[in-house]
């Protein structure tokens, strides 16, 4: 029989979340997608600084992306991925950037609080 599709998890800014058997917890979030209803010359990207920790104490941190495949810093290729395998000690995971939320709007509208939609899954 096999597994139900593990469900994505919401996560807020420096607001540690349990999820298969990690702590998850968004350490930054950046966010320069082109806002709705504008003409932008590039669509831009959202970058999710996500780090893991399991239960032994072995952590990981990985930027992961959606949108424009961007050169990456000091020349390291493209910086396109919005999923990267992670290991924690002897275990393996896949982590998966699903979405960033709310999408930006118009410079003079409100700005809610992002949050960033991910899956982890023990490999």
């Amino acid at each position: 029989m096999a597994s139900a599709p593990l469900a994505p998890t919401v996560l807020s800014l420096q607001q540690p979340t349990q999820a298969n058997g990690v702590t998850l917890k968004l350490q930054e979030l950046t966010d320069s997608r082109c806002p709705l209803n504008v003409m932008c010359v590039r669509y831009g990207s959202a970058v999710a600084a996500l780090q893991l920790q399991d239960g032994s104490g072995n952590r990981a941190t990985q930027r992961l992306y959606l949108g424009e495949a961007l050169p990456a810093p000091d020349n390291r290729g493209f910086r396109g991925t919005d999923s990267v395998e992670v290991a924690l000690g002897n275990q393996r995971f896949l982590l998966v950037l699903h979405e960033v939320q709310p999408y930006p709007v118009a410079p003079n509208e409100a700005h809610p609080a992002k949050t960033a939609k991910v899956t982890v899954r023990p490999l």
